[in-house]
């Protein structure tokens, strides 16, 4: 079995255990010594219930029912169970209906994992919502393990992969497609049930701005993340052949235009080389293919679908190997499988809408009573309604949308964002379009230099665009804040202006620039020590790449902080007490050597994370409540917070860090509850609130996301910490208002109103499907 299946086993045994010992209490506080008979016997035929008293009376773990070690047992047996004693479980799960589906759903799973259908093809995104149904279950039963199943789902959303590995490849930054994915069940189904299929190819066509690019990228970004399919390598290429640069139109060159180029740049992937053989062929490359399972992404193909060689190679040639291609394109090829994209469904226009109301600043409420109205004049396709919105939080939702119907599509974006520019003033303008110019982020005085501005307006102007969520700010290898836009963004201002005289004489400015740098030999150099480390890694060898990364850190690279954080993240991943203890202190010398990488910070922490809960797992295992213990894991928890609050001074007002931080503060404040130091607990819940408050103001690009609804949640518990009801209310609105009802919401939910009856006046929650006893 795969890495994360293995893990998925574990994590759904665990919610078998907590399940059995919730319904065993139930139902022997109903029936007494008869618990068994009375409340499970009567509802299994006899041939079952031999299987089913051994599964309820032994932790999961340790039942035999003859099959092999890998099989996992199913859990149909609970849903049973519960429907044959509803008048006891209906004060708990409330909405019968939602509890089967629930069931089913986590039971199904277990099913196909029991059996290994197919590939066992299982989704990170998948194996998330799946852990949250266990997490809203175990808390309708007020089960003590329901917080650990939350923590798990909090973990996986925000970036951290327990199974280990991830498949090898080379994938965008997701900030290039999209800022938060707008989860697309039914087309994400399709796309598993296609690569379990075997087929070779599948086109995911639709509507320019429906987000198909968006689509394929998660799904592919799932596939790597989880390493859950046979493949062995992910690749994402753009098929664009030109795009507007600098002034002009001019072919590309980060990714292919050519079949040539193509090869060329498939083989650099496969080898981790820069090394091409000039000989190199289509062919050679299609015999390689025969051997290495390759899932690959062809983004806009209709550009280039012109060119016979290509198309040839592309659509018939990579069919006779062992690679699988997702197309992308705005035209349906007749004769491939396809999936279409279209517009948003209401409930997933709704979510957009919320979501980027509340990152842009419009009236929030405004903009979901005027929904039918944004679906009428942007057709519901995502970035029409990105700009709309975007438009709206600074004219109105209803004056935005007299603009958008008056002008439809392109026209419509970039009119929007012309009046954006003409609202913001002229030094905003001057510095969007030299951030448009260039191919890389720029520093301040690089802006000043480009638009002829001072300092102060060249500031002034990316404080008001950062404001308006137009650009984001990070930081660069020097410690110095650095702007960029994202690439929908730049590709609008450049079409938009592409007339406009600052163009040109911007075009020039940029070319015109130069200053010292990292020399390009040196950052070629750590690149390729830092792929073949990976690599190694990846291969389930972790000695052979921690000895190749420290035979490498020599001469130049021998102070490289980039590699030292790599050397310590690989020595992570290794459980005993010497390796830690190397990981430490290599982290602890990409910090000295001024290290900037958010993942260096992420990773040092996480490791620190899993040792002060494997410590609090050992204590209250075998010694309970020990003062000595319970001092020494709060202590464990300030490392971590002190790690995340290092990366934020390098790095810049990380989103992931800054959740990370408050996380940390909040245990620390529950562990010294434990202790009776209650002044101490409340200051590091106050810490912890404005911790995961500057997370939600942050403006730094991220290794990885962090769902605003796992923020709020976070600032949830620690108000609740701190006794502050009304703040609790507050929160669990901003919450409510992000996510909806979903399985995190409706499990802390219904814990706060078991705790606060207060807050079942709240209107909002009354109309909540939750998992929790009757309002």
């Amino acid at each position: 079995m795969s890495d994360i299946i293995t893990y998925a086993d574990g994590v759904l045994l665990d919610f078998a255990d907590a399940m059995h010992q919730q319904i065993t209490q139930i139902l022997t506080s109903e029936f007494g010594s008869e618990w068994l008979t009375k409340g499970i016997r009567r509802h299994f035929p006899d041939h079952q219930f031999v299987r089913v008293e051994k599964m309820i009376k032994n932790p999961m773990r340790v039942v035999d029912m003859n099959k092999s070690s890998e099989d996992v047992h199913g859990l149909e047996h609970f849903w049973n169970i519960i429907n044959g004693n509803w008048r006891l479980f209906q004060k708990h799960f409330q909405d019968k209906m939602r509890t089967q589906v629930y069931l089913d759903e986590i039971s199904e799973l277990r099913h196909n994992l029991a059996h290994r259908r197919r590939h066992n093809i299982l989704l990170k995104s998948d194996l998330i919502r799946i852990v949250g149904s266990c997490a809203k279950c175990l808390s309708a039963l007020e089960s003590p393990q329901s917080e650990s199943f939350v923590e798990v789902v909090d973990s996986l959303t925000s970036g951290e992969v327990p199974w280990g590995s991830i498949t090898e490849g080379r994938l965008p930054s997701s900030g290039d497609l999209y800022d938060e994915f707008v989860e697309r069940p039914t087309e994400l189904k399709r796309l598993t049930e296609w690569i379990d299929s075997g087929r070779p190819q599948i086109l995911v066509w639709g509507y320019g701005g429906a987000g198909k690019s968006a689509l394929a990228y998660r799904f592919v970004r799932d596939i790597r993340d989880s390493a859950s399919s046979d493949m062995d390598v992910v690749y994402w290429v753009s098929a664009k052949s030109s795009e507007f640069v600098e002034g002009n139109t001019r072919p590309r060159t980060a990714d292919f235009f050519d079949l040539s180029g193509l090869t060329r740049l498939i083989w650099s992937t496969l080898y981790d080389t820069e090394e091409v053989p000039g000989d190199l062929t289509p062919t050679d490359l299609l015999g390689e293919l025969h051997e290495t399972k390759m899932l690959l992404v062809v983004d806009d193909f209709d550009t280039v679908s012109e060119d016979e060689d290509l198309s040839e190679f592309l659509l018939y040639n990579l069919r006779n190997t062992s690679a699988r291609v997702i197309f992308t394109s705005r035209h349906r090829v007749q004769g491939m499988r396809h999936l279409e994209v279209g517009p948003f469904t209401d409930d997933e226009l709704s979510e957009f809408v919320n979501l980027r109301a509340i990152e842009y600043g419009a009236d929030r409420a405004q903009c979901l009573r005027r929904l039918r109205g944004i679906r009428s004049v942007t057709s519901g396709y995502p970035l029409f309604v990105d700009d709309l919105i975007h438009h709206a939080a600074i004219i109105g939702v209803d004056k935005a949308m007299g603009d958008w119907s008056q002008k439809r599509g392109d026209a419509a974006r970039e009119y929007a964002l012309q009046r954006q520019v003409e609202h913001l003033g002229r030094s905003c303008g001057d510095v969007l379009i030299a951030l448009s110019v260039g191919n890389r982020p720029l520093f301040p005085t690089e802006i000043s230099n480009i638009a002829g501005l001072t300092d102060e307006d060249a500031i002034g102007g990316l404080q008001e665009l950062l404001r308006w969520r137009i650009v984001s700010r990070e930081i660069a290898d020097t410690g110095t804040p650095q702007y960029k836009t994202n690439a929908n963004t730049r590709r609008l201002v450049q079409k938009t202006f592409r007339e406009d005289s600052r163009f040109r004489t911007y075009s020039a400015a940029f070319r015109a620039l130069t200053g010292e740098r990292v020399p390009e030999a040196k950052i070629r150099a750590i690149r390729r020590v830092t792929n073949h480390a990976s690599e190694l890694y990846r291969r389930g060898s972790i000695e052979p790449a921690i000895e190749f990364l420290r035979e490498n850190m020599v001469r130049e690279l021998n102070e490289s902080a980039e590699l030292y954080g790599l050397l310590g993240w690989l020595y992570s991943k290794q459980d005993d007490e010497d390796a830690q203890l190397s990981a430490r202190k290599s982290f602890e010398r990409a910090h000295q050597l001024g290290s900037r990488g958010i993942d260096t910070y992420f990773h040092w922490m996480l490791m620190e994370k899993n040792a002060v809960e494997k410590m609090t797992r050992d204590v209250y295992l075998h010694d309970g409540n020990d003062l000595e213990w319970d001092d020494r894991i709060a202590s464990g928890w300030k490392v971590c917070e002190k790690i995340c609050e290092d990366g934020i001074e390098r790095c810049g007002q990380s989103r992931l860090l800054c959740y990370w931080a408050g996380y940390a503060a909040c245990r620390e404040a529950k562990t010294r509850e434990r202790t009776g130091n209650y002044s101490y607990s409340q200051g590091s819940y106050a810490r912890s609130v404005e911790w995961y408050r500057s997370s939600l103001r942050s403006q730094v690009a991220d290794i990885s996301p962090v769902k605003i609804g796992s923020i709020w949640r976070g600032i949830t518990i620690a108000y609740d910490g701190m006794g502050n009801v009304e703040e609790v209310k507050k929160a669990l609105l901003e919450w409510y208002s992000v996510s909806g009802s979903d399985a995190y919401f409706d499990a802390e939910c219904g814990r706060m109103i078991r705790k606060y009856p207060v807050l079942q006046e709240v209107h909002e929650f009354r109309y909540l499907l939750v998992l929790s006893p009757t309002f």
